[in-house]
């Protein structure tokens, strides 16, 4: 009680009950990929709030960009603000059991919501980042739909490719795993699928086609794979709208247009399976129109329902410990 002068009437406000809760960040990435093919693995992953910060940081790039520093320049211009980065090196590989590289980097960074490994679409990548996200419940990963598709392949993006083996404990990866950096391996038989195996409680989602983005020293137009530019998407309707916000229907800035056109009628063949199609509209450009996971479970069907939880959380989590 305070001394109090004057007779009167006072008020005094005393805290009590438990410490309110307060939500954890949503817009924070982390990228797994290859800055150069010479390089070993990073043992850290890097911490970035620009463009400019990761040019800075890995000059290479300037001269000869990728498929990661593409996804990096596309998060930061679609409105992300803070990603980590993993570089893999060498080896061609996202993720290794029992051993601190790729993706393991990340699993210490609480902040981090979104995960991506930009340009992999092998079957052991897609697999990784699926267990990945399952087994620390506090992100979503995004996954890249295949690089090279016509139209006679659509019927197989409504199935799953193939399961892989699990992450090899091998010093270097095959000449034929996917790099992200140019044209990655075949995705499963000639007639097998091409999309991501499921995830029962929707931790991981896939965009389709690849984007055409405008290389800053040729001014040519080159494919990127969408995961950079969707997960500053993301971060861009979380800060506008909020995390229960579908990020759909929204622009995709930084793009010339798109690896493949899908029709309206692909696109309900594609839907119902999951896959989230980027199209282009005369009137709105170049648009995300999808945001579904992986789950064939009505309740974890839609990204921002899986998103939202995985707030709660760890909202929860970090608040009460």
């Amino acid at each position: 009680m305070g001394n109090y002068a004057t007779p009167g009437v006072y008020i005094e406000e005393v805290s009590s009950g438990p410490r309110p809760i307060q939500a954890v960040g949503t817009r924070t990435a982390g990228f797994v990929g290859q800055i150069a093919k010479h390089k070993k693995p990073a043992k850290e992953a890097e911490v970035f709030n620009s463009y400019r910060q990761f040019l800075t940081r890995f000059p290479e790039v300037k001269e000869a960009p990728n498929d990661l520093s593409r996804s990096v320049r596309g998060f930061f211009e679609n409105g992300g603000g803070r990603c980590w980065v993993a570089d893999v090196g060498e080896t061609g590989e996202v993720d290794r059991e029992g051993e601190r590289f790729g993706l393991s980097l990340f699993n210490a960074i609480d902040e981090i919501a979104i995960v991506a490994a930009p340009g992999f679409t092998t079957a052991a990548a897609y697999d990784a980042v699926r267990a990945h996200c399952e087994r620390l419940r506090d992100r979503v990963g995004i996954l890249d739909g295949p690089k090279d598709v016509e139209p006679r392949d659509i019927e197989r993006l409504t199935r799953a490719i193939q399961d892989a083996p699990p992450p090899r404990r091998a010093a270097a990866a095959s000449p034929d795993a996917g790099d992200g950096d140019g044209d990655p391996a075949p995705s499963g038989s000639k007639k097998g699928g091409l999309r991501p195996s499921d995830s029962d409680r929707g931790f991981v989602t896939t965009y389709f086609p690849w984007l055409l983005v405008r290389d800053p020293g040729s001014k040519e137009a080159v494919l990127a794979p969408p995961a950079g530019h969707i997960a500053g998407v993301w971060a861009r309707t979380d800060a506008l709208r909020g995390v229960h916000k579908a990020p759909a229907n929204e622009p995709v800035l930084g793009t010339t247009g798109l690896a493949y056109d899908v029709t309206a009628q692909e696109q309900e063949i594609l839907n119902p399976v999951g896959v989230n199609c980027i199209r282009f509209f005369a009137r709105g450009g170049v648009l995300v129109w999808g945001a579904r996971t992986l789950s064939a479970d009505p309740q974890w069907r839609y990204l921002n329902v899986r998103r939202l939880f995985c707030m709660i959380e760890e909202s929860i989590i970090t608040s009460t410990r």
